[in-house]
């Protein structure tokens, strides 16, 4: 648990989620995974896009002799892959792919991506998606906590005067706010420094 931002009044804090779920499936790109201990070769679905090119890819992947590059080319001549990227954890190795169909589904056309180049890369439409699976299988999902500082009291009464007497004795913090299911340390820090803004300008 990490505090990124503390004033007198607020604090926010960063924690771990340990058991942070894996990223949903809308909009990502079909991504596959494959176990280093696995000498078959065998590519699993990692979300529901890739499900029905599990068999498909594994088989290619192993007529090709293992050879990434060469899978890359084969995924941009028989699916249309304009972004092909791999990355991996500590016991697997993970391939995202956009394919036409999924362009297609998001309206990505030629003309659209041509328009906006500035902000999209042809290259690189799936690293967004793989950046998101990275994170979540090397455990950085967070979540973020904002807290409000109260002083707290102890009440007695005064033997002498026989009034009740409150003496502060310190200070609690309450939680606020908080959202969970960020993945990665750099969009969970954003969205949290994010969240201190707008508490303590409220």
């Amino acid at each position: 648990m990490e505090t990124l931002k503390e004033n007198d009044n607020f604090r926010v804090r960063l924690v771990n989620d340990e058991s942070g779920e894996k990223p949903y499936d809308e909009g990502a790109v079909p991504i596959l995974s494959r176990e280093f201990r696995d000498y078959r070769g065998r590519f699993e679905a990692v979300n529901a896009q890739a499900e029905d090119l599990e068999e498909v890819i594994t088989d290619a992947f192993n007529r090709l002799n293992r050879d990434s590059d060469v899978l890359a080319r084969y995924l941009r001549i028989f699916y249309g892959a304009y972004s092909v990227m791999e990355d991996s954890s500590d016991n697997c190795a993970y391939l995202a792919f956009d394919t036409a169909a999924w362009r297609t589904e998001h309206e990505l056309t030629d003309e659209y991506l041509d328009a906006h180049t500035d902000v999209l890369d042809r290259k690189t439409l799936a690293q967004g998606s793989l950046n998101e699976v990275m994170a979540w299988a090397n455990g950085e999902v967070y979540g973020y906590i904002v807290e409000k500082k109260f002083q707290t009291f102890t009440r007695y009464i005064d033997p002498v005067t026989g009034l009740e007497v409150r003496d502060e004795d310190g200070e609690e913090w309450i939680e606020s706010d908080s959202c969970w299911g960020f993945y990665g340390y750099d969009v969970a820090k954003e969205a949290a420094e994010e969240a201190f803004e707008a508490a303590t300008t409220d």
